[in-house]
């Protein structure tokens, strides 16, 4: 697991972030058991082996993030709907490196970790900009295959196949002017 300390900056400036254990969301349940659900053997589950219907009840809160360059950088590969509102930007297509993602470069860390464990995360962080209520958010992370990758870095990590990274992301709450967790 990694500690505050190691994932610091992260969230927004001086907000840390929160490894847990488990899921604890009915979205993040249920896309973590769906992934479990679809391992063969060792071996890591495939993008193509998901399927957007089984993911219905929160596909607007799924993002997928592909590993570049063994993890020096990543590309949102797609974001929800539910997250483009939320930012109200919508990212796909952008790197981590690129200019408008720069503030965000604290998840690099988080993504890194689902990479190299080749194993699910999850976290809890803070999400909003300045002006706006802080937003508590759970995401899960976990790395599944695509064969159709270009990245040799990725591929050789995953034995041939490309590892990227299918996540979503659930608001769990708002935090008050005393910091506290409220409904939304």
């Amino acid at each position: 697991m990694l500690s505050s300390n190691e994932l610091d900056p992260v969230g927004l400036e001086g907000a840390p972030a929160t490894e847990l254990d488990a899921p604890g969301t009915p979205e993040t349940k249920a896309l973590h058991a769906l992934w479990l659900g679809k391992f063969e053997g060792k071996e890591l589950p495939c993008r193509s082996d998901f399927s957007p219907i089984e993911m219905k009840d929160y596909l607007d809160h799924i993002y997928i993030i592909e590993v570049i360059d063994g993890g020096a950088d990543f590309l949102v590969r797609l974001a929800g709907t539910a997250l483009t509102g939320m930012f109200g930007d919508d990212f796909t297509g952008a790197k981590f490196s690129d200019e408008r993602l720069k503030e965000a470069s604290w998840r690099l860390k988080i993504f890194r970790a689902a990479y190299n464990r080749l194993e699910p995360v999850v976290f809890r962080f803070q999400l909003g900009p300045e002006d706006a209520p802080r937003l508590m958010t759970e995401n899960l992370i976990l790395p599944v295959q695509d064969k159709t990758a270009r990245d040799k870095t990725a591929r050789d990590k995953a034995g041939g196949d490309h590892i990227i990274l299918l996540c979503v992301s659930i608001v769990v709450g708002a935090l008050d002017g005393m910091g506290r967790l409220v409904d939304v």
